[in-house]
């Protein structure tokens, strides 16, 4: 309506039922607080506008004595793209059901998915017989690093025995990199801390516990790790207002191109190192087994080949069956895995499918003129 009452023409007080308001006949007058000119068109700029906080929908809200209960309004939460979508109405009932069916998916099943592998490849190479002198990372690297078949070694054979689920903390990294940009884009003070704070703490690992087999990776990752920590800690000291030298630039091209052919070089130099205490400590090994046999022959005892001598046919072919079991296992577990994604994407592109249909059932239909 364009008309309403006014307090001048009512003889109660305005709390009253808007009931016993309508009732009253012959008391209504022109409002003075509402348009004459009817209902105002509102455009997208209004809609940003309200938006932003710049403009409000109340009119006459500061004026009109009875605007709080013939107009009180309602607040919804809306999207900034799309204004005419409501949240709890139409996208977390369908969007949001798609977006967490991909979270569980995607995001939870691709960890759930590395670590089981791990751990069934883990039981079945421990299958082959190893040096019982030889320490476990030595026993772990002579399993699984001579393994040829296997296509998904990858996912632990780089990595220490008891680092070998490393590879998920990396997801789980890139994870926390992943929503912090997505969620923080509007808060880079906030994001480059949060940035700092995850590099550094993967720096620590890297540097401490030092996961790898081979100590290249090792001072990569290092490397990697510090100049990640380096670059958002510069981007959060700018977005502080901290003063930086002109030379500022120069020395960030610098660390990030220096900082790693450094440290790749000392990796080099290390595992040049550690190839020589290993073949001290095989050759020890070796002398000792053949003190041993020796002994043994002259005692006039059958001296029983090495089950874990690499040139052993029955090692050679314990080897190729266990590797045809694992690759046998993986293609059916990846089969089955990906049957369940491709469900799980049917499914939640259904939901986005009826929330569009509802969408468009629920707009309001205008005739031609």
């Amino acid at each position: 309506p364009v008309a309403s009452p006014t307090l001048a023409s009512l003889s109660f007080s305005v709390s009253q039922d808007l009931s016993a308001i309508r009732a009253v006949e012959g008391t209504c007058e022109a409002c003075p607080f509402f348009p004459r000119s009817g209902a105002p068109i509102y455009t997208a700029d209004d809609f940003a506008a309200v938006y932003d906080g710049r403009r409000s929908w109340a009119l006459g809200s500061q004026s009109c004595p009875l605007a709080a209960e013939l107009c009180p309004g309602t607040t919804t939460l809306r999207l900034a793209e799309s204004p005419d979508l409501e949240c709890e109405q139409l996208v977390l009932p369908f969007y949001g059901l798609a977006s967490a069916l991909m979270l569980v998916c995607f995001s939870l099943g691709t960890p759930f998915l590395y670590g089981h592998l791990i751990r069934e490849h883990t039981w079945r190479y421990f299958q082959l017989p190893a040096d019982p002198a030889a320490d476990v990372d030595d026993q772990w690297a002579w399993r699984v690093q001579l393994s040829k078949s296997n296509k998904a070694s990858n996912l632990y054979a780089d990595f220490e025995y008891r680092f070998r689920y490393y590879k998920l903390a990396v997801l789980v990294q890139k994870c926390l990199l992943i929503v912090t940009l997505i969620f923080c884009a509007e808060l880079p003070l906030f994001a480059a801390g949060i940035f700092v704070v995850i590099h550094a703490i993967f720096l620590a690992i890297s540097s401490f516990l030092r996961p790898y087999l081979d100590p290249r990776p090792d001072m990569l990752a290092i490397a990697v790790s510090f100049v990640s920590t380096f670059n958002p800690a510069m981007a959060l000291l700018a977005f502080l207002g901290v003063p930086a030298p002109d030379w500022t630039g120069l020395a960030i091209l610098a660390i990030n191109l220096g900082v790693p052919i450094c440290f790749v070089a000392v990796g080099v130099y290390l595992r040049h190192m550690q190839r020589g205490k290993k073949a001290e400590a095989a050759a020890r090994r070796a002398e000792a087994l053949e003190r041993e046999r020796r002994s043994l022959a002259e005692l006039g005892e059958d001296v029983d080949e090495d089950e874990w001598d690499p040139d052993s046919p029955f090692l050679r072919l314990q080897r190729q069956q266990i590797e045809r079991a694992i690759n046998e296992y993986t293609l059916r577990f990846l089969v089955n895995f990906f049957a369940i994604v491709v469900v799980f994407c049917f499914l939640a592109g259904s939901v986005v499918l009826l929330g569009f249909f509802n969408r468009n059932l629920q707009a309001p239909v205008i005739g031609h003129t």
